[in-house]
């Protein structure tokens, strides 16, 4: 579902935790909470960080000691502002003891076993929490943008490469270099048992040339990261506005931002998502 097919219900008496609910429920906002495990876990982290907001999106279960349809959660998605910090969670271990889980990529990448963090004490969580939830910092998100450029490059590069290699092997079986040379006349041969093929292999070819040369840039590191946060421009190089940001890297991210994800633009780059661009030129 859409963001927009969703509402948040703050629970606990505090504006910063919430469950996220889908919009056309028949229950009211008094049937959801959170379980009587995560209460003080979530109590004593939001009133330790007011700017952070919980929102409870999974983990639904209805208490055995009620009646009636009470639906709380134990799994809350931790933010600040536009950045997800993490997620916390609940659950009881072999000893049926209530055990706190804090979990990130940042927590995840420290540890030899398992994915998160966890006590059974719940102010030990609470400092863990504190502790390893925090922003994105530049060097992780310039990591995450290249583990995602490297993947649409590849994308790109192979679908771009691959659908000419597949017409010209069914336009005259690899015979593509006579083909190039002489497209006038081969054209008007090929047409006959391929029409669409010749119809589309021009563009395909600028395409394809494009991507070539757009990966070389890339692979050889011709150019410049840049990834998109709230207003401010992220590089290797350093964080930037509209107005610090060179102008060749801010010409070039607005001519990528015209076209779609996992697309090249002769000389210019590519776009990688809705936020990533890889622009051709270095930062001085």
């Amino acid at each position: 579902m859409a963001s927009s097919d969703y509402k948040d219900v703050a629970i606990l008496e505090m504006p910063n935790i919430v469950v996220r609910i889908e919009i056309d429920t028949k229950l009211p906002d008094a049937n959801f909470g959170a379980t009587a495990e995560m209460t003080p876990y979530l109590l004593a982290l939001a009133t330790k960080k007011p700017n952070w907001r919980f929102v409870g999106v999974q983990g639904w279960h209805i208490p055995h000691d009620e009646v009636g349809k009470t639906y709380e959660a134990y799994k809350f998605n931790v933010w600040e502002g536009k950045s997800k910090l993490g997620k916390i969670y609940t659950d009881r271990g072999r000893a049926r003891k209530t055990t706190y889980y804090a979990e990130n990529s940042r927590i995840t990448q420290k540890r030899d076993r398992g994915s998160a963090m966890f006590t059974t004490n719940v102010a030990k969580a609470v400092k863990n929490v504190c502790k390893e939830f925090y922003p994105a910092t530049t060097t992780e998100i310039m990591a995450s943008a290249r583990s995602k450029s490297q993947g649409v490059m590849q994308d790109i590069y192979g679908d771009k490469v691959r659908g000419v290699d597949n017409r010209m092997q069914r336009i005259l079986k690899g015979l593509e270099s006579y083909v190039i040379d002489n497209w006038e006349t081969m054209s008007v041969i090929a047409a006959k048992n391929c029409p669409k093929d010749v119809s589309e292999l021009p563009l395909a070819l600028e395409e394809k040339y494009i991507a070539v040369d757009v990966k070389d840039a890339f692979d050889n590191s011709r150019g410049t990261l840049v990834s998109l946060h709230g207003s401010e421009y992220v590089t290797a190089h350093g964080t930037y506005t509209t107005d610090t940001l060179p102008v060749h890297i801010k010409q070039g991210v607005g001519m990528l931002k015209l076209v779609d994800a996992g697309q090249c633009v002769r000389d210019v780059g590519f776009r990688v998502d809705v936020d990533t661009f890889f622009v051709i030129g270095v930062i001085q």
